[in-house]
């Protein structure tokens, strides 16, 4: 059985051209979107002054999308100690973007490297460190986190999202998982 699969990775200017109007692209087809940030305050100021990008996410993320970082909302253990420690620091914001998590990530990245690699941090013992990374968990801000010495990636996983447009959040409705190369 083949299933059409339009896949939309929006790395800079997105387009409002109507997915249907796409060569090639047909209604029958599973539409996943990839958008980097679409979320949160981003997309009540900047989306509402772009109706036809509203309406082109809209039609491609009622039908799914994917994503490498959890979004501020989400009920996980890593993102639960993010907004504790967050609205702790600035109680008057209440909503970040998945910038933000990316960030957090970063942080916690950076965090552990230095941890493990002790008191003479420089940076060949920070890269050592790194390199001892496999299946670090980020209590769910990610998927798992592994460097080596010819791995520099770090992150493979993502999730699987369903779009409550309403709502402007992003549902997960998978586990971390490792696409196929």
């Amino acid at each position: 059985m083949f299933i059409g699969l339009m896949v939309s990775v929006f790395l800079m200017k997105p387009t409002a051209t109507p997915a249907e109007e796409v060569r090639g692209v047909t209604n029958d087809m599973v539409k996943i979107g990839v958008i980097p940030d679409m979320t949160g305050p981003i997309a009540t100021t900047w989306l509402a002054a772009v109706e036809g990008f509203r309406n082109y996410v809209r039609y491609i993320n009622d039908q799914g999308g994917v994503h490498a970082y959890s979004s501020w909302y989400d009920d996980t253990p890593g993102m639960a100690k993010l907004r504790e420690i967050t609205l702790k620091l600035s109680p008057k914001k209440k909503d970040y973007t998945k910038n933000y998590s990316k960030g957090w990530l970063c942080a916690m990245i950076l965090e552990e490297g230095m941890k493990r690699a002790g008191r003479n941090l420089d940076s060949e013992s920070l890269v050592a460190a790194l390199e001892t990374f496999k299946n670090f968990d980020t209590g769910g801000v990610s998927g798992y986190i592994t460097y080596g010495s010819n791995e520099r990636m770090g992150g493979e996983y993502l999730r699987m999202y369903k779009a409550d447009v309403e709502n402007n959040k992003l549902i997960p409705v998978t586990d971390w998982i490792k696409p196929a190369h």
